[in-house]
């Protein structure tokens, strides 16, 4: 077991393990540690569990703990920060929370922490598609979730949470998910999100290579809505083929996206002609 991995489960072991019962909350748990403590590619197995449904802030939230360490010799001692950033995102993860935690785009700064590593502007980099059985498995709850909700049209609009390409990540999967779902929700899902396209359109730091792919992605959205084709097969794939792209784009560093969003902006930019 290596430094980061000794320190990693000090935190779990500080974790009040009282709140998991003896269920599958208790069992996932000692999963988590375990692989943690276990894997020859700590950075690897964080990645994957990225991926994994409502695991996203506890692996941000590793491996930002572990950039820490790494570049801090002298860190031994999770301090209370860490663990305050740490112990929510593990009740997420284990189901143990209905509600969603805050999202963060940098974890809170630890005064004795090295000013480099202080900020974690984006999500790590994932050179393959994770593999669940290969490396963590989706947590289970110990009752049933209710679903996640829609963001609220203040947040759509840029009212007191303005969107952000997070955000609209998020947006864009679940309008994927009821798509595929056949749900009533399609339709409030598909005016949300077109608001969310002018709002970054209009914002002056939303990158190049997403600013293509949302003035195309407003083409498509507005075409599928005057021509009521929420129910076509066609809209189900081509939405499913942009969503995942733009999921690599937000997972990627922010030196290794150019060209991710490529194919997926050529699709929609040639929609039209899976229609005619």
């Amino acid at each position: 077991m290596t430094r980061v991995q000794q320190y990693l489960d000090i935190i779990f072991e500080r974790f009040p393990v009282g709140e998991l019962g003896g269920g599958d909350a208790r069992d996932t748990f000692e999963r988590l540690r375990s692989h943690c403590a276990g894997t020859d590619n700590l950075s690897g197995e964080l990645q994957r569990l990225y991926r994994v449904d409502k695991c996203d802030d506890l692996a941000l939230g590793l491996l930002w703990v572990t950039q820490l360490v790494e570049a801090d010799p002298t860190k031994s001692e999770p301090t209370e920060a860490e663990e305050e950033v740490l112990f929510p995102a593990l009740r997420k993860s284990l189901g143990l929370v209905q509600s969603e935690l805050p999202s963060w785009e940098s974890p809170p700064t630890v005064a004795s922490a090295p000013e480099q590593t202080t900020e974690f502007a984006s999500a790590p980099a994932v050179s393959e598609e994770p593999s669940l059985s290969g490396g963590f498995e989706p947590p289970v709850a110990q009752e049933e979730q209710s679903p996640e909700p829609m963001m609220t049209d203040s947040t759509a609009t840029g009212g007191s949470g303005a969107v952000d390409t997070s955000s609209f990540g998020k947006q864009l999967e679940q309008f994927m998910e009821a798509i595929q779902g056949g749900t009533d929700d399609r339709a409030p899902m598909l005016e949300q999100i077109t608001s969310s396209c002018e709002v970054l359109s209009a914002d002056t730091g939303t990158p190049d290579d997403v600013r293509h792919y949302i003035e195309n992605l407003k083409e498509f959205l507005a075409y599928i809505s005057e021509n009521q084709l929420l129910d076509d097969v066609r809209v189900m794939n081509l939405v499913t083929n942009i969503q995942d792209p733009f999921a690599q784009w937000m997972l990627a560093a922010e030196g290794e996206r150019i060209g991710i969003l490529d194919q997926a902006t050529e699709l929609l930019r040639d929609f039209r002609t899976m229609f005619e």
